[in-house]
């Protein structure tokens, strides 16, 4: 059976459902008077509706066999998606199929508090990448198979949602009439014909003019995305292995790690330019991470601790920043002038394929693992990490709970006290801090200013090392 006839026969089923919600008698194979048979008829006392279907672009047939219906109510359910005039000659309504209840309410006058019949559309018989170009080839899009993919793999990485601009909404029961932002609207208009997308994300809502809010993804749409970003990266692995092995290994490390960090805490992308001096990368160091997103991932916790903290140094973050620009042809990386929600970005936003970033990181691991070890540069940068996180516990917890927290952070980080001491040395001999002591309050700061320029001084160094000597 041909994706048409598959989808003919959902959207029968779908609208004999919605007609019977509603109390009507329907019958399919209806016969006319002149002989010809059309999908559906149904009536309610003396309330007729004539229904066909439309599989095609020619339209004229299904309405001439129309024209010949004595029905009270006439409409052409049109399943090719793209878009259709609101009615043609006299009592015909053409329609899309999710559009048909809403204008059958329209008609019957249904107050706005009785419950839908459908909540939303059946899926259609759309599962696998193949089988979506073949679908597109045979409703005659095939000009717009990559432009629907490159789309769809776009809003995944953005979240799953196509940001929208609210237009105007004449009434709660029709559609709201939004500006598509960033994207050629016949493609959306496409992609949710073919429910790979849903409409909008509510059919009520405190929706004001302006607004921007999210066409989503449906459960099809992302499955077939996925098929795609497989696609691309198995189409592009060499390229990917060249551009991460060739001199950079580390770096490229290092920024696949701290993005898939980003993505699995629920951040889908980083917003540039950041602030981009050392004071503001120790500021915002790292200091703790869900053990939810610790155990998605197959890599010691001390090191992703020293991954998410090493790309916020400038001159790392620079090298790997140009790393995800020469990938950025595979499109499996998105550089974008809006964020998610649509919003504009003070100069530009990265989105990445979690795919690619767990491809390159298990590329990688077992090299980055050997000079690490070799150098101990990641227990340096822990080290930092474990000071400056003490400071921030000083004043967030109490006293008694102290140890036990920073047990944690030192547990995390893969240090023990004793790790703590060369740094901690001099940091005393230059008059920074107290000595370092076993147990709380471990380090009093003397003097924070200096605490913060001779953590400084450790980071330039140890950015060096990574950029240089490993």
């Amino acid at each position: 059976m041909s994706y048409r006839d598959n989808l003919h026969k959902v959207a029968v089923e779908t609208i004999e459902k919605i007609l019977r919600h509603y109390g009507f008698s329907v019958q399919r194979e209806y016969r006319l008077s002149s002989g010809e048979r059309i999908d559906l008829f149904a009536w309610k006392n003396s309330l007729t509706i004539a229904i066909e279907i439309s599989r095609t672009s020619d339209l004229a047939k299904d309405i001439n066999k129309l024209l010949k219906s004595n029905a009270i109510h006439k409409f052409i359910v049109v399943l090719k998606p793209y878009d259709i005039p609101p009615s043609i000659t006299g009592n015909i309504q053409v329609v899309h199929l999710e559009d048909f209840e809403v204008r059958l309410r329209r008609i019957l006058k249904i107050s706005l508090n009785y419950p839908r019949a459908l909540s939303f559309l059946p899926p259609l018989p759309l599962y696998s990448l193949s089988e979506f170009e073949s679908v597109l080839e045979e409703l005659g899009f095939k000009e717009y198979v990559e432009s629907a993919l490159k789309l769809l793999l776009r809003a995944y990485l953005m979240g799953g949602e196509i940001p929208t601009r609210l237009i105007h909404w004449p009434h709660p029961l029709e559609k709201p009439i939004r500006e598509v932002l960033f994207e050629d609207p016949r493609i959306i208009n496409l992609l949710v014909g073919l429910g790979l997308t849903h409409g909008e994300s509510g059919l009520f809502g405190n929706y004001e003019e302006g607004k921007i809010f999210g066409v989503t993804l449906s459960e099809v749409g992302v499955s077939i995305v996925k098929s795609y970003e497989k696609h691309l990266l198995d189409k592009h692995r060499d390229k990917i292995m060249d551009k991460c092995l060739k001199n950079k290994s580390m770096i490229a490390f290092i920024t696949s790690c701290a993005f898939l960090i980003q993505r699995i805490s629920g951040h889908l992308g980083l917003s540039f330019p950041l602030k981009n001096d050392y004071k503001n990368a120790l500021l915002h160091i790292e200091t703790s991470l869900s053990e939810w997103v610790i155990t998605k991932l197959p890599y010691p916790s001390e090191l992703l601790f020293f991954c998410i903290s090493a790309f916020k140094l400038p001159k790392i973050l620079d090298e790997g920043i140009k790393i995800l620009k020469d990938l950025e042809e595979t499109g499996l990386i998105l550089i974008s002038s809006y964020d998610s929600k649509g919003r504009k970005c003070e100069e530009y936003c990265i989105y990445a394929s979690e795919e690619l970033f767990r491809f390159t990181c298990d590329l990688l691991y077992k090299d980055v693992i050997a000079r690490l070890n070799k150098s101990n540069i990641h227990k340096k940068l822990n080290t930092l990490n474990a000071l400056y996180t003490l400071t921030r516990l000083q004043h967030q917890v109490r006293p008694e709970r102290l140890e036990i927290e920073f047990e944690k952070v030192l547990d995390l980080l893969g240090l023990e006290i004793k790790d703590l001491e060369s740094i901690a040395e001099v940091l005393y001999l230059r008059g920074a801090s107290s000595k370092l002591i076993d147990k709380e309050p471990y380090l009093v700061i003397l003097d924070k200013d200096k605490f913060i320029d001779i953590l400084i001084e450790y980071l330039k160094e140890i950015e060096n090392e990574i950029l240089h000597h490993i």
